[in-house]
């Protein structure tokens, strides 16, 4: 019988951290900031050749907006737009104009030249 053990998450584990010193409150002391920790299992994630896939860059970049405590920076980018031009030659322009410009016009008028001559005899 296989055994049901559940293998340890490779997501990102965000935490903050108290200090464990306890300090006595009846002074007014300036609010240190929090101790903010993020542990991450491999950093491929942020390495050039992985860093388009799926949210690897939003992760990155939210992480060092928690770490240095900008919560307001924290977001989900929209995805940059890919490029997705139509490269074709001089004579393929030149088909493409002539087939929009006369074939598709000339086509529908021969469909109503047609309709036009059986509907009338």
């Amino acid at each position: 019988m296989p055994c049901a053990t559940s293998a340890p998450s490779a997501a990102s584990r965000f935490s903050a951290l108290k200090s464990p010193i306890s300090r006595d409150t009846s002074r007014a002391e300036p609010k240190r900031p929090e101790t903010r920790l993020v542990v991450i299992g491999d950093s491929d994630f942020a390495a050039n050749d992985a860093i388009g896939f799926e949210g690897n860059s939003n992760l990155f970049v939210n992480t060092l907006n928690w770490i240095s405590e900008q919560e307001n920076l924290i977001a989900i980018r929209p995805k940059a737009p890919d490029d997705r031009r139509v490269t074709m030659t001089e004579d393929q322009m030149r088909l493409v104009g002539w087939l929009s410009l006369i074939f598709v016009p000339g086509a529908v008028f021969a469909i109503g030249l047609y309709t036009w001559w059986r509907r009338r005899g």
